[in-house]
Parts: C-alpha cells; structure tokens; sequence
C-alpha cells in the first residue's frame, strides 16, 4: 500500500469518526434543550471534542505528508545540482588530452 492508500484510508476512518460525534452532538443537543439536563449538555461538549480532535488528527496526517514529500523534493533537488556539476566522461578525458 503506497503513502497516498494509507493518508487517504486514515483520513477516511477519521471522517467517520467525526461523522458520528456530529451526529451524538446534534443528539445531545436536542434533548439537552428538550429535557433541560446537564448531563446531555456534558455529551455535547465531549462530542464536541471528539469532533475537534477529529479534524486535528487529520491537519497532522497532512503536514506529516507534507513534510515528507518537502524532503523528497528536496534531496531530488540536492540530487539534481550535484549531477549537473559533475564533469561527464568526454568532457573530463578531453581535458587530459
């Protein structure tokens, strides 16, 4: 499985995560306000932060996607300007001739 399977598949897992804590939270909420209890409004506020942490979790699996393909580019840039300063063979034999 390449890197883009595996950011896409937990990406995706992490989507359904917040998609449930969505859900609870508009659940709560509504019987929060219907049945006047705390303890509903308690769910809303963890829900929210599940649904909160969700998305952080999913700007972290981008910027440590990110980071890696910027050290990719990078050494294949690095790469790139040390071949091109290298004499080829016909030039370095032309200057012993």
């Amino acid at each position: 499985m390449n890197t883009g399977s595996v950011l896409s598949a937990r990406i995706l897992e992490e989507l359904n995560e917040i998609s449930t804590a969505a859900k609870r939270v508009k659940m709560a909420w509504e019987k929060a306000i219907d049945k006047n209890n705390d303890l509903y409004f308690d769910s809303v506020a963890l829900n929210l932060h599940s649904f909160y942490s969700g998305i952080e979790k999913i700007f972290k699996l981008i910027a440590k996607v990110e980071k890696i393909l910027s050290d990719i580019i990078h050494r294949v840039s690095k790469f790139q300007r040390n071949f091109m300063r290298k004499p080829k063979a016909s030039e370095s034999e032309a200057v012993k001739c």
